[in-house]
């Protein structure tokens, strides 16, 4: 691992600050429900607890109704004036938007904004002499052989739309110089940029986030029960035979762990590494 990457670590917001934590600088706060989301009468002596210490803050960010929208800007209001180096990660274009015109705080861009593919299946792609037997439509037992993935679809799948110059100039322009992203299986590939940069979230990767959590027995036809306030329901393992590695179902939110890092990572443009700990 290059020992120049900035190590980050995701903490419980609702706990006392950690005496000792995994990394320079924390990340607290909710990525995908906004109802989860701290109040910022409730984190005001938690962050200034953190920031005596020394510790850089990184406020995560859900995708935000109108409301939400309104609660953040008053919890960023909060936050910047304990922090002025506080980084905001969002997940909502209108987020990043207002926090851009702003300059108050460093905007950064969410795993749901980059959005690179995170489906489990795709490593599948990429496993040389993979073979596997299946059944035609008309009933013949045909044996498929694995052929990989041409230059162009491997470097789609291990990319970022992100990628590209003009857009990362534009980002620049507009003061968000980070984008978060996930540790696939399938693994990564991107270009440098002067002034441009990625965390990458490990072991964890984020596959696909839900408009509510699912009622008893995961079923998305009971009713709606959003919490007003933290939910401490466990995680729930969700498996099918088509997905190489278990889901893991986090409130509205499905993950899965892939825990060795990229082999090519001194060449990619990361410097940060985030790992998860103990979270709301």
């Amino acid at each position: 691992m290059p020992a120049n990457l900035e190590q980050a670590v995701w903490i419980d917001w609702c706990a006392p600050v950690p005496k000792e934590p995994a990394g320079s600088r924390v990340y607290f706060g909710h990525e995908t429900c906004e109802y989860l989301l701290p109040a910022a009468d409730a984190i005001s002596d938690w962050a200034r607890s953190a920031r005596d210490r020394g510790i850089a803050l990184t406020l995560v960010t859900p995708f935000l109704t109108n409301p939400g929208l309104d609660r953040i800007r008053r919890l960023v209001d909060c936050l910047s004036a304990i922090d002025g180096a506080l980084e905001v990660v969002c997940s909502d274009w209108g987020l990043l938007d207002v926090l851009a015109r702003e300059h108050v705080v460093t905007p950064v861009l969410g795993r749901l904004l980059a959005a690179r593919p995170a489906d489990p299946r795709l490593m599948r792609m990429f496993a040389a002499g993979r073979e596997r037997m299946l059944t035609h439509l008309d009933g013949t037992v045909c044996r498929l052989k694995y052929r990989p993935p041409g230059a162009d679809l491997a470097r789609h799948y291990r990319g970022c739309w992100l990628d590209r110059p003009e857009l990362r100039s534009w980002f620049l322009s507009r003061g968000v110089r980070r984008a978060e992203i996930d540790n696939t299986g399938q693994g990564i590939e991107l270009a440098g940029l002067p002034g441009w940069s990625y965390s990458l979230h490990a072991p964890e990767v984020l596959v696909a986030a839900m408009r509510r959590c699912p009622g008893p027995g995961e079923d998305f036809s009971a009713p709606a029960e959003c919490p007003s306030s933290r939910c401490g329901a466990p995680a729930v393992t969700w498996t099918a035979p088509a997905f190489p590695a278990p889901l893991r179902r986090r409130q509205n939110a499905l993950y899965y762990d892939w825990p060795g890092l990229p082999e090519n990572l001194e060449a990619l443009p990361i410097d940060r590494i985030v790992r998860r700990g103990a979270v709301c």
